[in-house]
């Protein structure tokens, strides 16, 4: 049974009358965690796509916000490292074994990747008592977690263990069945079981470290480090028990205890080892329950950015529990770079302008420029690897351009910064490669020339700007004038010319003529999402089948902004339909509760935005506005504070009827970046039919 410790006591304290609970127990970390089990589809979703692999491949380890450190109990499945899931990229996920069974915990995980190659789940920690074969897996019992805290009990092991993130650094406590204790510690541990590959991915080569070291430094004390994939990881483990010996043997350690309350604590750093020792010692000093203290009280921050209200606590959990998964990735070293942009194509769309609308945005921008001058131009995919940065370029072209972008329409970069932005624009053009790539590496060079653009006008750099809105004409070599979609025969990655015809981008204007209009336009989007096309071999035992030429649902991410493209057709009503259908339809509380991988927070952040009734418009400063399922919120943005109301004609209303900020009626459903994150009222008026009054888009070249 998997429950939150704060979950209990929240239930105590509203039993009790005591008012709102924290945050963090609304959030549940396991959520995502195995195979989708989504609500039974209705109306326009049966007819969805369900393209990619069905799991959100999520982890509930115990992590601070955005921090590098992680920890959770280590079953070797696909592929968080922790779960009961297979190898799997497309459709229903492999279930491995009946139950949980672990072998320990391993530190840094994943979150919610593919086939990404490289796993983490370093450093092994296996507690146990004497006598048992710690070679096969534990049964499992007993899980508990909430933000920064992540426990569970070994049964075949009689150990039980408690994990706490502290800062690049995890805290461990442990309890035996026996007086007399052991902790293995295996240095040279890397990647996932090979029986998670087992079957769907014949002829899979285990991962393995280059090389692995330990050495003691003290009595309690040991530092090491591991090389992998061209980088080492330096470590530090401290120990504390009433008892304590140790006995060292290559890149393995065993500590035998005398206590059931014994600590470790395990720092790293991708500096050196005095510094990883450095924070090993801090936590295990603060002692453990200090440790979740400050976890709690850096993840109800983290959360306290957004106080979304919901009449449904089911809504109000779920929507944390998304959150919660959005601000797991992309994690801060701690030199002060970043790593696991492990899908930037997944995530530059919606999780990272939440990042920088949120957080202190300008270290994950720093590193991303920094990469950029270094290499000339920024990686598309950063995990602790740098061995081979070309590895996933056939997925996107120039998406660094739109994150620094977005940096600077939120005030993260400011014309100060114009000129080393510049630079770093032009040498990510400079790298963008389309020719005899995918269609859709064009629409993405397009998007960045106008994303470009807008800084560049915005900095009085005029003749550049010009330029770039004429270079983001390139979209209309891709299109196939015939037909008003993509061009048909290409290679489309994780996807088809369906998934991608419809993504809104530069020049929309001028894509909506392409496809005969606004009419034309809207026909097309509803055959695409099914509207008024529900299949007639929809069968409720079979439901999640492939549909190539319809909406993925969040099932994966490549079609997430599709919805917003009626906005150029006249019809945010149909919007409206397609996130209502999508929240009630595809997300739901639990394991199964993801509709595809979490790709870094890809899929979690887009349902707190559509949650919100706003949408990023990434590469540009703008914001789209949708139909909210919250009551209110109100949102921290960097620069302000905004309110959100909703005001319903009834409890089912959907339709948006007007927007108004700070008492003015919005022309359309948009609104500028700058204007909405200095804070303010908005307010949406939604109604049960729609309103098909004319209104005006943003101006996007």
């Amino acid at each position: 049974m998997k429950i939150s410790r704060l979950a209990i006591i929240a239930s105590a304290l509203l039993a009790a009358g005591c008012g709102r609970v924290t945050l963090t127990s609304l959030v549940d970390p396991f959520w995502g965690t195995g195979a989708v089990d989504n609500p039974l589809s209705e109306g326009m979703a049966r007819g969805w796509n369900w393209e990619k692999a069905q799991c959100g491949n999520t982890t509930p380890a115990a992590v601070l916000p955005y921090g590098w450190a992680s920890a959770c109990a280590y079953t070797g499945a696909y592929s968080s490292g922790y779960g009961r899931v297979g190898y799997s990229s497309a459709f229903e996920p492999p279930i491995v074994t009946d139950s949980l069974r672990a072998y320990g915990f391993t530190h840094f995980q994943q979150e919610g990747v593919g086939n990404m190659g490289h796993f983490f789940n370093y450093l092994l920690f296996t507690p146990h008592v004497a006598g048992i074969d710690d070679t096969v897996g534990s049964r499992v019992a007993r899980e508990e977690a909430h933000p920064g805290y992540y426990s569970a009990e070994l049964v075949d092991f009689g150990a039980r263990f408690e994990l706490a993130a502290g800062e690049h650094a995890i805290a461990h406590r442990y309890s035996f069945v026996e007086e007399d204790g052991f902790i293995q510690i295996d240095a040279s541990h890397i990647g996932l079981r090979e029986e998670y590959f087992r079957d769907r991915m014949p002829g899979h080569i285990p991962e393995k470290v280059d090389t692995a070291a330990i050495h003691p430094v003290s009595d309690n004390e040991w530092t090491g480090f591991v090389r992998a994939y061209g980088i080492n990881l330096y470590f530090a483990v401290c120990a504390r028990a009433k008892e304590l010996d140790s006995f060292l043997s290559g890149d393995s350690l065993c500590l035998m205890v005398r206590d059931s309350g014994a600590q470790t604590a395990a720092g790293f750093s991708n500096s050196s080892e005095s510094e990883a020792l450095e924070y090993a010692r801090a936590a295990l000093s603060a002692g453990f329950d200090n440790v979740i203290k400050n976890a709690d009280a850096a993840w109800e921050d983290a959360l306290g950015k957004v106080r979304a209200h919901f009449s449904d606590p089911e809504k109000e959990r779920l929507f944390y529990s998304a959150l919660y998964h959005s601000m797991l990735k992309p994690s801060e070293m701690p030199d002060g770079s970043y790593t696991c942009f492990a899908t930037l194509w997944d995530m530059y769309r919606t999780a990272l302008p939440l990042a920088l609308s949120l957080a202190d945005g300008r270290g994950v921008v720093e590193h991303m420029l920094s990469m950029t001058e270094r290499l000339g131009k920024c990686p598309i995919s950063m995990i602790m690897d740098c061995d081979d940065y070309e590895q996933h370029s056939q997925q996107a072209s120039a998406l660094p351009v739109f994150t620094y972008c977005d940096a600077f329409f939120r005030g993260v970069l400011t014309a100060e910064d114009y000129p080393r932005l510049k630079s770093a624009l032009m040498s990510e053009f400079a790298n963008a490669q389309i020719s005899g790539r995918s269609p859709t590496h064009a629409v993405d060079l397009c998007g960045a020339y106008g994303a470009a653009a807008f800084v560049a006008e915005a900095c009085s750099d005029h003749e550049w700007a010009r330029q770039l809105r004429d270079s983001a004409g390139i979209w209309r070599t891709v299109y196939d004038a015939a037909t008003g979609l993509l061009t048909d025969g290409a290679s489309y990655y994780e996807g088809n010319l369906y998934n991608y015809s419809f993504r809104p981008h530069t020049g929309m204007n001028g894509r909506v003529d392409l496809a005969g209009g606004p009419e034309s336009f809207a026909e097309k989007l509803d055959s695409f999402f099914c509207i008024g096309h529900e299949p007639a071999d929809w069968d409720p035992a079979h439901e999640r089948v492939r549909r190539r030429d319809h909406f993925e649902g969040m099932n994966n991410q490549s079609d997430m902004e599709t919805p917003y493209a009626y906005i150029w057709c006249g019809r945010p009503d149909r919007t409206a339909e397609v996130l209502d259908a999508v929240r009630r339809f595809r997300y739901a509380p639990g394991e199964g509760g993801c509709p595809g991988n979490n790709d870094s927070g890809g899929t979690s952040s887009w349902y707190v935005w559509a949650c919100l009734g706003l949408y990023p418009l990434t590469g540009t400063p703008y914001y789209l506005l949708s139909s909210p399922s919250v009551d209110r919120a109100e949102i921290a943005f960097r620069n302000g504070k905004l309110r959100i109301s909703v005001e319903r004609e009834s409890p089912s209303s959907i339709y948006p009827a007007a927007y108004v900020f700070n008492g003015r009626k919005l022309a359309g459903p948009w609104i500028g970046v700058d204007e909405l994150e200095r804070g303010g009222q908005l307010e949406f008026v939604l109604s049960d039919t729609p309103s098909l009054e004319t209104f005006t888009t943003p101006q996007w070249y």
